[in-house]
């Protein structure tokens, strides 16, 4: 059974970062629990879930903005019957659009950790998301948005 919530749990954070780069902000936004709250990389604190989505949705999904990142091994624990904890490494590219211009943004050495909460329907969805960068972003100016 634990090995089946962990497959399910890799399944979740692909999907997770497959929703990021098609720019789906409705598929995003279901994989998080209604109290679910994050600390993003590029933030000094934490914010409810619904906070980021809609950030997310200004800088990459309604622009001409992009997201993605290739994923390391994920480790997954098991520590109850309805609840995992994640750790992965990944290297996110992004393009966001701020004012006018378009800026490429490159971190190579940033690191994923999740908690899951399995609802009342089945449904796995985020309760916790910690995501880090071990150092500052390449950003590169990529000129204005057409």
């Amino acid at each position: 059974m634990e090995r089946d919530m962990a497959e399910q749990v890799r399944a979740v954070i692909r999907s997770y970062w497959d929703s990021l780069a098609s720019k789906s902000k409705q598929k995003l936004a279901d994989l998080y629990a209604s109290d679910a709250i994050v600390f993003m990389a590029d933030t000094r604190r934490s914010e409810p879930a619904r906070l980021m989505i809609e950030r997310r949705n200004r800088e990459f999904f309604d622009t001409q903005g992009s997201a993605g990142a290739q994923l390391g091994e994920i480790e997954v624990h098991v520590p109850g019957p309805d609840v995992a904890i994640a750790s992965y490494s990944y290297h996110f590219r992004a393009i966001r659009v701020r004012g006018n211009n378009r800026v490429q943004i490159d971190m190579p050495l940033t690191r994923a950790t999740q908690v899951f909460r399995r609802e009342a329907g089945g449904e796995l969805r985020l309760v916790h998301e910690h995501l880090s960068a071990a150092k500052n972003p390449t950003i590169t100016m990529l000129g204005p948005e057409t």
